[in-house]
């Protein structure tokens, strides 16, 4: 299983009380709201997972370090901060499956572009996950 299925798998069994759904106002559910690799092009705010870059594998060739990239967008400035905000508190230290643990790269989100004329607004956070086995 990839890294980021397995992160948008952690993601999608979120319970509705869960404080990062609270946020977001709603469950995920991958191809509706949340999705891998391409945004999610409908009019309805959503989270995308998209792999980056990680640092260099360590000598020993049996572990190295992933990079993913969530990016949501949203109508809600405050919508979009505070599920940004609440994926940070939600993933960083986070297990990832036994196959390595989750940091987050930022303390807070990242406010990136203005899409559709102004409707939507995007915020990034970035994650490593460290020590994952080959």
């Amino acid at each position: 299983m990839s890294i980021l299925n397995n992160v948008a798998s952690q993601l999608t069994s979120l319970a509705a009380t869960n404080s990062v759904c609270v946020a977001f106002g709603t469950t995920f559910t991958l191809g509706t709201n949340l999705s891998l690799y391409s945004q999610i092009s409908n009019d309805v705010s959503a989270i995308t997972i998209y792999p980056y870059g990680g640092s260099p594998p360590n000598n020993d060739k049996y572990r190295l370090n992933s990079n993913f990239q969530i990016k949501m967008k949203s109508e809600s400035n405050h919508t979009l901060m505070e599920t940004q905000q609440k994926l940070i508190e939600y993933l960083h230290l986070n297990q990832l499956s036994g196959v390595g643990q989750i940091k987050s790269l930022n303390s807070a989100p990242i406010m990136t572009e203005v899409l559709e004329g102004g409707q939507f607004k995007t915020a990034v956070t970035n994650y490593e996950v460290r020590f994952i086995k080959q």
